[in-house]
């Protein structure tokens, strides 16, 4: 009985192993291939539930429409940080002051928690929204 024992929690353990290296990569190993379409759903998502109650992406709402927002930063870096951390950037960069005023000094809420890739997800999203709008539009 302890010899069927302890073969059962070394198959668990040798499972548990497997799935901690091959979760949440993308190796050729495990076949999971993230596509630009999975990440436009991540943003989609994310968007939705963090930012759409004060951001559109062709309008101005609470705060600025965000078509285009990665052009209108002097870098990706200092985008990032100001999602993560408004008034942090605020104190730092003066195009964060200035969408602070611009704004009626409204601060937007940091967003710690997220990852470069919801970030990189959320404008992915953002880009392929504008540009499906702008296709409309022709």
């Amino acid at each position: 009985m302890k010899l069927i024992c302890f073969g059962f929690l070394l198959l668990l353990i040798a499972c548990e192993q497997d799935t901690k290296q091959t979760v949440g990569k993308n190796t050729p190993n495990n076949n999971l291939e993230i596509t630009d379409e999975d990440r436009i759903e991540t943003g989609k998502s994310i968007f939705l539930q963090k930012c759409a109650s004060c951001h559109s992406i062709n309008m101005n709402l609470t705060g600025p429409a965000l078509k285009g927002v990665s052009k209108r930063w002097e870098s990706k870096e200092k985008l990032y940080e100001y999602i993560r951390n408004p008034q942090v950037a605020i104190a730092k960069n003066n195009y964060a002051k200035e969408l602070f005023y611009k704004w009626n000094k409204v601060p937007m809420p940091p967003f710690t928690y997220l990852t470069d890739d919801d970030i990189n997800s959320i404008l992915l999203y953002i880009k392929s929204g504008s540009s499906k709008k702008q296709n409309e539009l022709q």
